[in-house]
């Protein structure tokens, strides 16, 4: 899915319908903030996984890398970036897909230690809603995806 400047989503099709394919040319378009990639997870796997705290809190972000570290990931894995908006999106990539009820399950247990609303921080991505990839720029604000260590320490 892509981001046009002011907001417009599409999803790029070929003409036959099938999807188009996440190409060095789209990633570079990204980057040179022509438009913002968004990306769905597969229907049972996905290669990586994102808290998105929308409550726009240091403090709730904090509160994930530590429910994260507490679970045994490495801090060293775990990336903090601004969601360009007003929150953030707390990362981890994985180098090969692992089952969406395994991610769901990660989440429920950072959600229980953490008490937090599962408004305020979302479980993304999913095959219904897509999450915009780092280093891309807001359509409203024209803010850049930054990676941030200040919200995650």
């Amino acid at each position: 899915m892509l981001c046009l400047p002011g907001g417009q989503l599409i999803i790029p099709k070929h003409k036959d319908g099938k999807y188009s394919l996440l190409t060095d040319n789209v990633i570079r378009n990204h980057l040179r903030h022509k438009y913002a990639v968004a990306i769905f997870a597969g229907e049972s796997a996905s290669s990586f996984i994102c808290f998105d705290v929308d409550d726009g809190q240091k403090q709730t972000v904090h509160g994930v890398v530590h429910a994260l570290a507490e679970l045994g990931f490495p801090r060293e894995r775990i990336y903090v970036s601004s969601s360009g908006g007003k929150g953030y999106h707390v990362e981890m990539f994985f180098t090969r897909p692992v089952y969406t009820w395994k991610l769901k399950e990660v989440y429920r247990r950072v959600i229980r230690i953490t008490g937090f609303d599962k408004r305020s921080v979302e479980f993304r991505p999913t095959n219904g809603n897509a999450i915009k990839l780092p280093l891309s720029v807001h359509a409203r604000t024209g803010n850049c995806l930054l990676y941030t260590s200040d919200a995650a320490d």
